[in-house]
C-alpha cells in the first residue's frame, strides 16, 4: 500500500535494477504499482559484479527495461549506469560512482 501511495504523489521516478539478479525478476515489484508518470528514469546498478561483455549486457538489458516499461505506455527518459566498489581491480569506479552524481542533477535539473 505505500508503495501506491507514494507513487501517486510522485512526479520523478528512478527504477533501479541490479545485474547480480535476474532482470524478469525484478520487474515483479514494478506489476504491483499502479500509478507512474509517464516518464521515469532507470538506474542499473552493480556493473562491477558483470562477468562477460558488460557492453552487450547492458544494451540487452536496457532493451528488456524499456520493453517492459513501454507495455504500460511509460517511457524510460535515460538510463543512468552505477557501481558500488566491491570489486577490486574494477578499472571503472570512478566513472561509474560519478554516474550516481549525474543520474541525481540530472533528475533535479529537468524537473
Amino acid at each position: 500500500m505505500g508503495v501506491i501511495t507514494i507513487s501517486r504523489i510522485a512526479s520523478q521516478i528512478i527504477a533501479i535494477f541490479s545485474l547480480d539478479r535476474d532482470i524478469k525478476s525484478q520487474f515483479k515489484f514494478f506489476n504491483d504499482v499502479r500509478f507512474f508518470p509517464n516518464k521515469i528514469f532507470a538506474c542499473i546498478n552493480k556493473v562491477d559484479l558483470v562477468k562477460g561483455d558488460l557492453d552487450k549486457i547492458l544494451e540487452e538489458v536496457k532493451n528488456e527495461i524499456s520493453a517492459y516499461f513501454g507495455k504500460r505506455k511509460i517511457n524510460v527518459e535515460n538510463f543512468f549506469v552505477t557501481c558500488a566498489e566491491t570489486v577490486q581491480g574494477f578499472e571503472k569506479v570512478k566513472e561509474y560512482n560519478d554516474a550516481v552524481c549525474e543520474m541525481i542533477l540530472n533528475i533535479i535539473t529537468t524537473s
